[in-house]
């Protein structure tokens, strides 16, 4: 079954080794001091920009005041050296402001460019809960650990297939059971039906 997204809630789908909790509580600190709703669907993600260790961007969906975007990609660099934690607090407060409908030409230039001397003040006031933890690299998985989880998954989509196959199969009879069921009760009112009619007609209009 595909996985849905509550809109009502704010989603942080993380791709990255940096602390999800950390980047939530800096989106849900920039959506409060906008006084919006802490919700949205989030993507995080290593900056892919060629020839360079990475940097901090991001793309959001343009919204209105009435009707705030839902969907935004934050990028990070693969580097955790090279992160910033006021540079993402500067992409995070730009991008919520696309989810306000509002555009480049209508930011002034620190938010519009993300200059350096310009820091949100809701970022500051978290204070050290608005550092960004990296957790390193995951540790090297041996070929035969490999293996045996694609095995174990194999057996763990096997039996679910083999679950719902069955479910199936029982759905099918049951609805096979209530359809003939409904067929004969539909056969005998219409038989009744015809009974009470030809009770009903007069004797000198029926068939001799």
């Amino acid at each position: 079954m595909k996985r849905t997204w509550d809109p009502r809630t704010l989603r942080v789908v993380n791709h990255t080794r940096y602390d999800a909790r950390a980047i939530r509580r800096i989106l849900a600190a920039c959506l409060r001091s906008f006084g919006m709703k802490v919700r949205g669907y989030v993507r995080i993600a290593y900056s892919k920009k060629l020839g360079e260790p990475g940097w901090h961007g991001g793309r959001a969906m343009l919204g209105s005041l009435a009707s705030p975007g839902t969907h935004m990609l934050l990028t990070l660099p693969r580097d955790p050296k090279r992160v910033s934690g006021e540079e993402f607090a500067r992409v995070v407060h730009h991008e919520v402001l696309h989810w306000r409908g509002v555009q480049h030409g209508d930011m002034p230039p620190a938010q519009k460019l993300c200059l350096s001397w310009w820091i949100p003040s809701w970022f500051t006031a978290l204070g050290p809960r608005g550092f960004i933890a990296h957790r390193g690299p995951k540790p090297p998985v041996a070929p035969d650990v490999r293996r045996e989880r694609k095995i174990e998954h194999a057996r763990t989509m096997l039996a679910k297939a083999e679950r719902k196959q069955k479910l199936a199969t029982t759905l099918v009879k049951r609805w096979k059971r209530r359809l003939d069921a409904a067929e004969r009760a539909f056969a005998k009112g219409q038989a009744l039906a015809g009974e009470v009619r030809e009770a009903a007609r007069p004797s000198s209009s029926r068939p001799k």
